[in-house]
């Protein structure tokens, strides 16, 4: 469980306790390769009954001393074994095949976050300009916010742009709440028309 691991310069512990018995004990770690070919030496610590070196991509070969190659059972995959290390051994072998240098995803992450943040930015400093122009230059003290067609959904309009600049600091709030009232009576009014039929 990564919770219990140390690492140290020369690799990890675990703190937890490993109990008498069988264990197995998985991890990975990242390896660069600037080149097509890689030389990996490994140091046997433990008894080993097997170290089993799977290559996931087709195209990477594997070589090396006492490495004996296998299908795993029902796939095409190969992999390579070397069986019953003892400590202060080392495995030698060579990784061919590979595309190079793998790409710094974090940096790549990072690039896409920026775009995306610029992108934001734009969209939002766009739709700011749209919205002043609108309803920005307009002449607040001449109460642009008037109704002319008296429509229930052309009053709820008025109200939202009338609320939008407000929010923009566009309309002071005395002028607001007078106006949306004036907005809010008439809909009153007409929401009493529909109900009393007069």
């Amino acid at each position: 469980m990564s919770c219990c691991i140390e690492m140290t310069d020369g690799g990890f512990y675990d703190t937890m306790e490993l109990l008498p018995g069988k264990k197995e004990v998985a991890f990975y770690y990242r390896l660069n390769a600037p080149d097509e070919m890689l030389d990996i030496s490994k140091s046997i610590t433990l008894n080993t009954k097997m170290l089993d070196i799977i290559p996931m991509d087709g195209a990477i070969q594997i070589s090396g001393e006492n490495l004996k190659e296998q299908l795993i059972n029902k796939t095409q995959l190969t992999h390579y074994v070397v069986s019953d290390l003892a400590p202060t051994e080392t495995v030698f072998f060579n990784i061919s095949g590979l595309s190079g240098k793998p790409v710094n995803l974090s940096r790549v992450f990072l690039i896409g976050f920026i775009g995306l943040l610029m992108i934001s930015v734009i969209y939002a400093l766009i739709r700011a300009q749209s919205n002043r122009s609108q309803s920005g230059t307009a002449n607040v003290e001449k109460s642009d916010f008037t109704i002319n067609d008296d429509s229930r959904e052309k009053l709820l309009r008025e109200i939202a742009i009338l609320d939008e600049a407000f929010e923009a600091q566009q309309v002071e709030e005395k002028q607001y709440r007078r106006e949306r009232k004036k907005l809010k009576s008439k809909l009153t009014t007409m929401d009493l028309k529909d109900i009393t039929g007069k």
